[in-house]
């Protein structure tokens, strides 16, 4: 590997990053400095002191952005290497940055994935002492395809669009549905409220469904639109413990489909754990489809 200096991020990084981040995302790939700055703007991201830049030649070639999550011991690692055929080496060299930081910071355990197919990022992985602990689906629907459901003429339940100052309730019900799962770190309302307005999102993205009146389950979904047309994305989903054996995932998710076709969505994306096998075979039923999986590791520190 050519000498290669690696330095904290700055503000003047962004127009680098997010090229860095359209090269590694592949072909098509859409990300421009204004989506970096929004991005990196969340509540629970400090760029200037936890994203590293690593240049060769002068030129930024790569980053590594940690995400500290240490109410549940973590730290996440995202990162990004130009294509090259350095990639390895300046990824292993990003990555050793990463971790004695992600220690730093007090995390007992560093996560971070890759999609199956990934061969390159598995051999480092496994170099730097990483063990594959979940993997998770990339699954995907077509919107002709799905039925919608005949809608009973009486019932006690009611979808509707969360409304301004409301995220609460969906993070309550998050934090209730996802409490103690693997990997799950408790939301707060502020930082949903920031990533309810990020650039081309918006409030009445995400939905409510109540049962008798009460808040009872969530979805928060949005369209991307690229060169393929538009993809609706299902960012989370979730049934609050108290009221799940009563219908209502299903009910959630075609209603979320529903929408999402209404705003102009072909085909419809979410993820979802392996081993999660109510939720896979949900989602089955409906008729999502698995297109790749993404796999997880973990390292102690």
């Amino acid at each position: 590997m050519s000498a290669a200096n690696i330095r904290r991020f700055t503000q003047a990084d962004l127009a680098s990053y997010a090229r860095i981040v359209r090269l590694s995302r592949g072909p098509g790939a859409r990300y421009t400095a204004a989506d970096a700055k929004d991005y990196l703007g969340q509540p629970n991201l400090r760029p200037l002191r936890d994203c590293f830049i690593i240049s060769e030649k002068g030129k930024a070639v790569g980053y590594g952005l940690v995400v500290p999550e240490l109410s549940i011991g973590r730290a996440v690692i995202e990162w990004g290497v130009a294509p090259s055929r350095e990639r390895v080496e300046l990824g292993e060299a990003l990555l050793a940055r990463s971790l004695s930081h992600a220690k730093s910071l007090g995390a007992k355990a560093a996560h971070l994935s890759a999609q199956g197919h990934d061969r390159e990022a598995a051999y480092l992985y496994k170099k730097l002492g990483f063990t594959h602990v979940k993997s998770q689906w990339q699954m995907r629907l077509d919107v002709k395809r799905w039925k919608a459901p005949v809608k009973a003429k009486q019932t006690e339940m009611e979808v509707r669009q969360l409304q301004p100052g409301e995220e609460p309730l969906v993070t309550t019900i998050q934090n209730r549905a996802f409490g103690g799962s693997w990997g799950f770190a408790p939301n707060v309302p502020t930082e949903l409220h920031y990533r309810l307005r990020m650039r081309g999102s918006k409030v009445q993205d995400a939905l409510i469904l109540e049962s008798k009146g009460a808040p009872a389950a969530y979805c928060w979904t949005r369209v991307n639109k690229g060169k393929d047309g538009a993809v609706g994305i299902i960012w989370m989903i979730g049934v609050d413990p108290a009221y799940r054996g009563q219908g209502l995932g299903r009910a959630m998710l075609d209603a979320s489909i529903a929408d999402l076709k209404r705003r102009g969505a072909t085909a419809v994306e979410l993820t979802v754990y392996a081993d999660n096998t109510p939720a896979v075979e949900l989602y089955k039923a409906v008729g999502f489809t698995r297109i790749y999986d993404i796999d997880w590791w973990e390292k102690g520190l």
